[in-house]
């Protein structure tokens, strides 16, 4: 029985699928932290589908699922986030989930010539990514898209579809590429599909530089975002360390407390002594870290009332990240960004939406983000991981924030990753981005995502920051429409997977039946 010439390059894959998938598990790895490397992006999900398809199908399904498993621990390696059981079932889970299209892909495209059946795995990547970011207690954090940080051209596509554009047009990639090797690459037959991919590639390369062209902002208002002193926080951190420990377990001494009073003071004051410094030179707005200051809720009057003195003499917008610790139990401990106005009256007080699994010992809050307008555009604020949830940050997008002051604190190993995928945010929703970032890469975005000011906390000594911030935001399509491209994936996606099932079915039930003494 001769094999049918489109399926042949199938099943010669056979010979060489574990090279294949070598290659994609390479390649996978230069999709985390601080390894990563844009190509790698798109080349992953080509070498694993050349892998799966030439696979038994539950075997592609258990090996892919166990390769994305290894690769979201690599991922808290890289990270130096703890291991814990629920993290590893988190991981498995949702890793089954993510093997999804891979196995639906092996399945229903085999019998499938029409380059239609290419848009099978991206629609199905697409719609198992979104639906598992809105369950994953990590967000869209490690998603594929933050591969490719810096193509600015091509990330102009999220102001439209956010992140899921951007995987849709990397993963079809992969699935296209297979499907002209099936078709032993002739013309003829992927004409139709190759030209439509590279048209469409096409005009999102030539819009997002055009966007970029024509995004100019005139109008700026001048920002210093300031990161606690790095000598300061060593010696203030000698003197919290144990009282911290101690609040963890209700035992914390008088003279404990008194030190952590102490070091917080020393922070503070340097923090109100450079945040006038910045008032003199012409600052408006003035960003500190998330918990840049650590506050006693018995001290929380005092401290915010020098504060509100401080915002109101040098008449700027004083946004502070400060974590109220309970006197006698840390774990009801509030990590807050509080807003000050010129007047000196607290304008937002917000509390941080995502703690950080198994990091936080936090209180997370209700997660209404809040807007203020100002004679300098519309403020809005999130805490650190918060910017990890596109769906969060869409309330700003829709109230038409035009700068975003998000405290945050990051490690050294997630330093400058973290901050260069949070950078996604701006040109999703069209508000320019302050990020003053502890332990971590500080930056200034517009809102096209171009980088105005950057300062990295382990590089730079005073931590300061200063960029002339645009005052007005671009309206984009994500902030009205929010993940509707994503929703659509996912509808397309059953539409063509149950008319793939169908026509299946229809042509096993039509099969003539062999004659008598035939094979």
């Amino acid at each position: 029985m001769s094999v049918a010439p489109k399926y042949s390059a199938r099943y010669a894959a056979r010979g060489t699928a574990w090279i294949w998938l070598a290659v994609a598990t390479l390649a996978l790895i230069c999709t985390h932290g601080n390894w990563i490397i844009a190509l790698a992006g798109w080349l992953y999900p080509f070498c694993l589908l050349r892998f799966t398809r030439s696979q038994h199908p539950l075997l592609g399904f258990l090996v892919t699922a166990l390769l994305l498993t290894a690769s979201g621990l690599l991922l808290l390696i890289f990270s130096a986030i703890p291991f814990s059981v629920p993290f590893v079932l988190v991981i498995f889970v949702s890793s089954c989930f993510l093997a999804l299209p891979f196995l639906l892909d092996r399945l229903l495209t085999q019998k499938w010539s029409s380059w239609v059946s290419t848009l099978l795995f991206p629609l199905g990547y697409v719609a198992v990514s979104y639906l598992k970011g809105l369950a994953d207690p990590l967000g869209s954090l490690g998603s594929l898209a933050y591969t490719q940080y810096g193509d600015l051209p091509l990330l102009q596509l999220l102001s439209m579809t956010g992140i899921s554009g951007i995987l849709f047009i990397m993963t079809w990639f992969a699935s296209l590429g297979n499907w002209i090797i099936e078709q032993d690459w002739a013309w003829p037959k992927i004409r139709r599909g190759v030209m439509l991919y590279m048209t469409i590639l096409a005009l999102i390369f030539v819009g997002g530089y055009a966007r970029l062209l024509f995004s100019s902002q005139p109008a700026t208002v001048r920002v210093a975002s300031l990161g606690t002193s790095a000598p300061l926080y060593a010696r203030a951190a000698q003197g919290q360390k144990q009282a911290l420990k101690d609040l963890n377990a209700r035992r914390a001494t008088p003279a404990e407390l008194a030190a952590l009073r102490s070091g917080s003071t020393l922070l503070l004051n340097d923090l109100l002594a450079r945040t006038h410094h910045e008032a003199q030179a012409g600052a408006k707005i003035v960003l500190w870290p998330e918990c840049g200051i650590l506050l006693l809720q018995a001290d929380e009057q005092t401290f915010l009332g020098r504060l509100a003195t401080a915002a109101h003499q040098d008449s700027l917008y004083l946004d502070i990240g400060v974590c109220i610790l309970n006197d006698q139990y840390l774990p009801n401990m509030l990590d807050q960004s509080i807003l000050f106005n010129p007047q000196g009256q607290i304008s937002w007080r917000f509390e941080k939406a995502h703690p950080v699994p198994g990091l936080d010992s936090v209180v997370a809050g209700n997660g209404v983000v809040p807007v203020v307008s100002t004679p300098y555009g519309r403020l809005s604020t999130v805490i650190c991981f918060d910017e990890d949830f596109p769906a969060l940050l869409q309330q700003a997008g829709r109230s038409q924030a035009a700068i975003l002051l998000a405290p945050s604190n990051d490690w050294q190993e997630i330093d400058p990753w973290h901050t260069n995928a949070i950078t996604f945010r701006a040109i999703e929703e069209g508000f320019s981005l302050v990020r003053e970032t502890n332990n971590g890469l500080s930056v200034a975005i517009d809102p096209a995502g171009r980088t105005l000011a950057s300062v990295d906390y382990f590089h730079t000594d005073p931590q300061s920051m200063v960029a002339l911030v645009p005052t007005q935001g671009t309206e984009t399509l994500y902030a009205r429409v929010g993940d509707a491209f994503a929703w659509l994936c996912c509808l397309v996606w059953l539409a063509l997977g149950a008319g793939a099932i169908v026509t299946r079915r229809k042509r096993l039930t039509t099969k003539p039946n062999p004659e008598p003494g035939t094979a």
